[in-house]
């Protein structure tokens, strides 16, 4: 049965696949991934994660779960947004500059989140109840002796 799932979503991702690399080229009336629609889909996706990430920071217990979810979640959501404002505008520099906004994104945004949180870990900041081991006083105590 299993097998059964695996082909009918394969075949079902492949058409996608080849309608959307083709999209482009079919008439007015089929042409479902215009260049308005892919770039505002996109700009919706980031909406949607920063929405998410806004409501994670609400949810999560303590500083670091915080942390970790304002940072994975926002960083795909404006990733996303510039990805779809690139479409929207695809003049040369604009995309170069997107890029490297994107580049600049992924690079510091997890180094950021991490210093912070080893901050507020040196600094005593109390992890919650639920959480059932700590890596870092483990790494901690392991380089100690």
């Amino acid at each position: 049965m299993n097998d059964k799932k695996e082909i009918t979503w394969g075949i079902i991702v492949t058409v996608l696949i080849v309608y959307f690399a083709a999209s482009p080229f079919l008439p007015a009336p089929y042409n479902l991934f215009s260049k308005d629609v892919v770039g505002w889909t996109f700009m919706s996706i980031g909406v949607f994660f920063v929405f998410l990430g806004s409501f994670g920071l609400v949810r999560m217990p303590d500083l670091y779960c915080r942390m970790q979810t304002a940072t994975k979640v926002t960083t795909l959501g404006a990733l996303s947004m510039l990805l779809g404002v690139s479409v929207l505008d695809s003049s040369g520099v604009f995309v170069l500059k997107a890029i490297l906004i994107g580049i600049f994104l992924l690079l510091t945004a997890p180094i950021s989140a991490s210093v912070l949180i080893r901050a507020a870990h040196d600094k005593g900041v109390k992890l919650t109840d639920k959480t059932k081991f700590d890596r870092y006083e483990e790494s901690k105590v392991g380089e100690q002796s």
